[in-house]
This record gives C-alpha cells, structure tokens and sequence, in this order.
C-alpha cells in the first residue's frame, strides 16, 4: 500500500494538480477541504505527510497546524505548509507553529514531488 498524504486546500484546482502530481509519485492522497477536519482524519489515516494551505477562508490553518503538532499522536506527523509568496508572515507563523517546510503556492504548484521528496528526507 502506497503511503498516505492528506491534502488540505480550498483550491480546487490547485487540490487536483496536487493530487495528480501525488499519486504519479505513487502516494495514497486523501482531501480535507475544511481544516476542523484535518485532526479527524489525520488520527484516522496516520499519513506520512499533510500539504497544508495556509490560505483557508473557513478556519485558522496556523492553528489547526499548532493544534496538530501540540498532539501527542500526531505531533511527528510531516507537513509542509504554503502560503502566497507575498504572505512571508504568514509563513513565519507557520513555521512558528511547528510546519516541517513551509514554501510558495507558486513552488506547490510547479514543484511538489521534489518538495515532498526533501520534506521526507529521501
């Protein structure tokens, strides 16, 4: 079984081409477009990574991140969290917050299979 990603976006269109460019490097992907969900899901599906968008209308994602990583279950749990590029503190809160990476939307967008490879270690 390949291993598990959740993908946490509101963007449609950028949550497909996230998920094609996964599941060609051979990754199960889950979705959650509501980011209350992610803890759910992750205790649930204990995925290798989450891809969290920090541009969410619907929720705090730099919370749902803290929230994530204060977890005793899910706290090693990989994420890499993006934000528009003109959004740095945004970034600096998520790093703050305890992302593994942080980067563009732009770089999750054109990159995300050598992203994941290096957030992994691989």
């Amino acid at each position: 079984m390949e291993p598990i990603a959740i993908l946490v976006s509101e963007n449609m269109v950028l949550l497909s081409r996230m998920t094609n460019d996964l599941c060609q490097s051979k990754y199960r992907v889950s979705h959650v477009d509501d980011a209350g969900e992610l803890l759910a899901a992750a205790r649930e599906q204990r995925p290798m990574f989450v891809v969290l968008d920090l541009n969410l209308q619907n929720r705090d994602a730099v919370s749902v991140l803290e929230e994530l990583k204060s977890d005793a279950e899910l706290k090693h749990t990989l994420v890499l969290a993006f934000a528009d590029g003109a959004n740095e503190p945004l970034l600096e809160e998520a790093r703050a917050a305890g992302a593994d990476m942080v980067t563009t939307r732009d770089a999750v967008a054109n990159h995300l299979p050598p992203l994941v490879e290096q957030l992994l270690g691989v």
